[in-house]
């Protein structure tokens, strides 16, 4: 037998038919609460309650502390996700994947840049959508050291970090963060994944070696501080690493597993002092924690980025630091090589960091999400931790997006970052020097090159005008480089005499020259790989005074300590040549006129 009900579908007939077909359901009981707005028809059926529209103010009017107390468990977890992707635009798979992950900040590589309009397109996209669906906007971070690890190319190249370790004022080093940090802001980024605050001699075949400052603490921390004073000045977060310090290392995390077994003692001397001094640019700020394992310090056998020892004793408690711990990429072989990626995040964040870095696999971010999820259902992380993770975030985001102050009558930046947001297809580039060259994928920069002309010039300041040269009456120059010799002109060839390299047994007849030459200096420049290997095998070098105008790699020059100093151009991709012969010139001249200045540079 069949009924047939022809009831209308209110609430009422569900609590009758409820209880007719399943007579053991208990109600549960209702909590009363404000009432959500509900729309009804004609016929009074019930439909779902309206959603309410994200409120677009709800960052810039609340505290941080009242964010945090409205966020719900996914949303807090995705705050603690720093993540990449393949794409290079913001499509559906990106968008349901970020929703799905709650993730909170992203990472650019070069694989998502084709030009900069397109780049300053995608990180709008990605802010306007953090804004829109998580109600927090995100970290914005990019790997922009200089040197070889540059994701945005500019023209002229930005140089290395061990260029400014090589000069005792620091303003330079400030300069440099300073323009990285407006290039960078006028892009939509507001982290940047350096300085290197490593230390690492150019005489070693270190990994670190050309993207550190240099090994001397103590200038390595002036020069670090001041480059990462230089991109908070335009709210952009410095991000110092790998602590706490991987100069030491000869393999590349990203391939292999790495140990040092320093002591405490012995890295409290060296390697820890320029983070101790970073440390004091307080909460604006990160740390990215190494992959080596520091036998010497922590008996754990763990990864630092997985030990607690170094993170929560150590840097949080013994050192101070009030900023963010991320970790750097999961899929290092060194973090990867016995956990997955996910297993990983979570060590790490028990451990300490706040921030974990999965760099490409959508899997394996999903994976991670749901980890720390879990473990938080499970009481393996609390929430309490979870939240003091957060609230340093939070602290970096209410920074870097901060509106300006009432009395200043200017946009902020984060207004123009979400007015570009709504208006993609027709962004205009704020920066000056970026408005040519939108559609390219590199950057002529005058800016770039006025800062390398002027670290070359101070460079070779700190080589030629120094007390110990002063008595100096014989100058020596040995080049095959015409243009220089052209460029010095004709000098009095009691002070100054130019020499071609040796066409033929070139090893031998330097070796004669220097043997059988009376010059008091001799200044000698090396174009080649080839001449570099020459100059290591020439014996009769260590009692002669000698300057090496170096243009190679630098680690391919070695026994450095023989020469009296060593000018590494290395990758200051402008004519040098000029400033050579100019600084030649000026030297020979006071040698002439008896009135030689030592440079107050000094090195």
């Amino acid at each position: 037998m069949f009924f047939y009900f022809n009831l209308k579908p209110t609430a009422l007939t569900f609590v009758i038919l409820g209880n007719l077909f399943f007579p053991n359901l208990v109600l549960a009981k209702m909590i009363k609460v404000s009432p959500a707005p509900s729309v009804f028809d004609k016929n009074n059926s019930v439909r779902f309650p309206v959603v309410p529209k994200t409120d677009p103010n709800f960052f810039f009017n609340n505290t941080v502390e009242q964010i945090l107390s409205r966020m719900s468990v996914d949303e807090k977890i995705g705050q603690l996700l720093l993540i990449g992707f393949p794409q290079e635009k913001m499509d559906s798979k990106l968008a349901n994947h970020i929703m799905q992950n709650k993730a909170g900040s992203f990472l650019i590589f070069k694989r998502n840049i084709t030009s900069l309009e397109q780049l300053k397109n995608l990180n709008s996209s990605l802010v306007a959508h953090s804004f829109q669906h998580l109600r927090v906007p995100p970290l914005m971070a990019i790997d922009q050291e200089g040197g070889n690890v540059n994701r945005i190319v500019t023209n002229p190249k930005l140089p290395f970090l061990f260029h400014f370790g090589d000069l005792a004022d620091t303003k330079f080093s400030y300069h440099y963060g300073y323009y990285t940090g407006q290039l960078l802001g006028s892009l939509g980024f507001n982290l940047n994944l350096a300085p290197v605050l490593d230390l690492a001699d150019l005489d070693s075949n270190r990994f670190i070696a050309l993207r550190s400052f240099g090994s001397d603490p103590i200038r390595t921390s002036q020069n670090g501080f001041a480059y990462s004073q230089g991109l908070i000045s335009q709210k952009v977060i410095p991000t110092a690493k790998h602590f706490p310090g991987l100069g030491s290392a000869t393999l590349d995390p990203h391939d292999t597993v790495i140990f040092n077994s320093s002591t405490l003692t012995e890295m409290d001397r060296t390697d820890l002092t320029p983070f101790k001094d970073f440390a004091k640019l307080g909460p604006h700020s990160a740390i990215m924690m190494s992959h080596m394992i520091y036998k010497g310090m922590d008996n754990s056998g763990q990864p630092a980025s997985f030990s607690k020892y170094l993170m929560d004793d150590l840097l949080r408690k013994k050192i101070g630091f009030r900023g963010v711990i991320v970790t750097d990429d999961l899929h290092m072989k060194a973090s990867s090589a016995s956990i997955t990626p996910s297993e990983a995040a979570l060590r790490s964040l028990k451990a300490g960091s706040d921030l974990v870095m999965l760099s490409w696999s959508f899997l394996e971010q999903g994976k991670t999400f749901d980890r720390i999820k879990n473990a938080i259902l499970r009481k393996e992380l609390s929430i309490e931790e979870v939240n003091e993770k957060v609230r340093r975030i939070l602290i970096l985001k209410k920074f870097v997006y901060a509106k300006p102050s009432e009395t200043d009558d200017r946009p902020s930046k984060t207004e123009r970052i979400l007015q570009e947001a709504r208006t993609v297809s027709s962004v205009q580039v704020t920066a000056p020097e970026l408005n040519s060259f939108s559609k390219r994928a590199s950057l002529d920069s005058t800016s770039v090159y006025h800062l390398l002309k002027s670290v070359v010039d101070a460079k070779m300041k700190s080589i030629f005008f120094r007390p110990q040269l002063e008595q100096k009456k014989q100058l020596c120059l040995i080049s095959d480089q015409k243009r220089l010799f052209n460029l010095i002109g004709k000098k009095d060839t009691n002070v100054f005499k130019g020499y071609h390299y040796p066409k033929h047994s070139v090893a031998k007849s330097l070796s004669h020259f220097l043997k059988s030459s009376q010059c008091d200096l001799f200044i000698i420049t090396v174009e080649t790989v080839a001449q570099a290997r020459i100059l290591n095998g020439v014996d009769e070098i260590t009692h002669k005074k000698m300057v090496v105008i170096n243009h190679v790699i630098p680690t391919i020059l070695q026994n450095r300590s023989r020469y009296f100093s060593v000018l590494d151009l290395y990758g200051l991709n402008i004519q040098t040549d000029d400033i050579l012969a100019d600084k030649i010139s000026e030297f020979t001249n006071m040698i002439l006129r008896g009135q030689f200045h030592s440079a107050s540079i000094d090195k």
